[in-house]
């Protein structure tokens, strides 16, 4: 990828070189026959899956890269709450035109800034246009961040066994990366949903996967983060000991440590994440008197 690569500009710009095309969003490769009998298959496939979720009490969806609409219509006539958004400013007003009752929102997927959450989170075909690896991860985040407790992320994608880069706007992760992005979000996936969209027997509908929060899994992720918190800790009083510090001091690290269990605990639910972060600062403040470390007056006021 060329660290030049304006993403945001590349699809505003091809959206409106292919106004009223769906190249602008599917298979430039491909001609506009192609695309159209593709766009016809995912609807059908998304269809099934909007019908699936309705029937089990999801009312609003956010849809994140929705282009010029093309599966609006799968979750409005499913009773569906639809939002919205993507970057290009042709494709929203293409879409607002198309689907009235619907809302949508121009702007840019990677400062993504809504405060709502939803049942329901789409991301079809658009993880694989976030070449950055950086800005990738962080919408990832965002993303299940829109999710409400017990809501479900539907993205489609392809997945090969390595990573690819077939263009400068194209890069394909292999699905453990995913997995991995998942487990440090406290998300695992639901393999229910993927089964009975197969049973569709279109093409596409091996691309697509479901998620889901699991306030378990994400207890698991911090437990693990907070015992390396421990053995940062633990090397940097035996540093101090041997008159050789590491390349970070005991104060210094515990001023990030507290950082870093306050951005946990804005981040969590369960009650289990608030008693555990105040488990951690208990001990790191008593272990430290124990060792003659000096700690900053903000962690031992609070964990004291």
């Amino acid at each position: 990828m060329s660290e030049n690569f304006d993403q945001a500009g590349y699809w505003i710009k091809r959206h409106e070189d292919l106004k009223d095309d769906p190249r602008s969003v599917g298979t430039l490769a491909a001609s506009r026959e192609k695309n159209e009998e593709g766009e016809r298959e995912l609807k059908i496939v998304v269809s099934q899956i909007a019908k699936s979720l309705a029937d089990s009490g999801a009312k609003s969806v956010l849809d994140l890269g929705c282009g010029y609409g093309r599966v609006t219509s799968c979750f409005l006539d499913n009773g569906f709450e639809y939002t919205g958004v993507d970057i290009s400013p042709v494709a929203i007003e293409a879409a607002e035109k198309a689907h009235p009752s619907a809302r949508f929102i121009e702007g840019n997927l990677s400062e993504l800034d809504l405060q709502e959450k939803f049942d329901v989170v789409t991301v079809l075909y658009v993880f694989v246009h976030f070449v950055d690896d950086t800005l990738w991860r962080s919408f990832l985040s965002a993303a299940i961040d829109r999710l409400k407790p017990g809501g479900t992320l539907v993205f489609a994608d392809f997945f090969p066994g390595e990573r690819t880069a077939t263009g400068q706007h194209v890069v394909s992760r292999p699905f453990a990366d995913y997995i991995r992005a998942f487990k440090e979000e406290g998300v695992v996936i639901d393999d229910r949903l993927r089964e009975d969209v197969k049973h569709t027997g279109i093409s596409c509908s091996s691309h697509f996967y479901f998620a889901h929060l699991d306030p378990q899994a994400k207890v698991e992720t911090y437990q693990g983060a907070t015992l390396a918190n421990f053995e940062m800790h633990r090397q940097a009083v035996e540093a101090k000991r041997s008159g050789n510090p590491l390349f970070i001091g005991e104060e210094e690290f515990c001023i990030e440590a507290l950082k870093l269990l306050d951005a946990l605990s804005e981040k969590s639910d369960p009650e289990k994440i608030s008693d555990l972060i105040h488990l951690v600062r208990m001990i790191i403040v008593r272990r430290a008197a124990h060792e003659g470390v000096d700690l900053p007056s903000e962690l031992t006021a609070d964990g004291a």
